[in-house]
């Protein structure tokens, strides 16, 4: 295996692009909605069975067909992938904050129509995103072998 890469939104279209994918044009999503997990050994068991999909960004990316998708979004797209045994795309962030919620739309240009409602609903979601995340990170170190000597 090569070296392990972890893609996060953009990260994920550029994983999914060099990796054989591709990426599916899309109009500015600022969303907090659920992702399904599809098998239980994803993330070596540790993915739980639905968490937080908070995605804010332009585009989608779409796999390759070699790749493994772990999850999916409401509309049954791809919520996080792997490719080569140690390299995951998560099409939204599965540690989001608030403030970067926050911060993203005060430096950019681009801003999604009316924010409040879904940063209400991010801030509502806060603490069962945190609680996902650690058996996500779990999965991850696992599957990655990032803490390994």
């Amino acid at each position: 295996l090569g070296k392990p890469v972890i893609g996060i939104g953009l990260g994920a279209q550029i994983l999914a692009l060099a990796a054989g994918g591709a990426r599916e044009t899309c109009a500015l999503e600022f969303s907090v909605t659920t992702a399904t997990r599809l098998s239980a050994e994803a993330l070596n068991g540790y993915l739980p069975a639905r968490f937080p999909l908070v995605t804010y960004m332009r585009d989608r990316p779409i796999p390759p067909p070699d790749a493994q998708v772990l999850a999916e979004d409401e509309a049954g797209r791809p919520a996080l992938f792997q490719l080569r045994g140690n390299c995951l795309g998560f099409a939204g962030h599965p540690g989001a904050k608030l403030g970067m919620a926050e911060d993203l739309i005060m430096e950019f240009d681009e801003t999604p129509d009316d924010p409040g409602p879904t940063l209400e609903a991010l801030r509502a979601r806060q603490r069962e995103i945190e609680d996902a995340l650690v058996p996500i990170m779990t999965g991850i170190v696992q599957v990655t072998g990032l803490m390994q000597a």
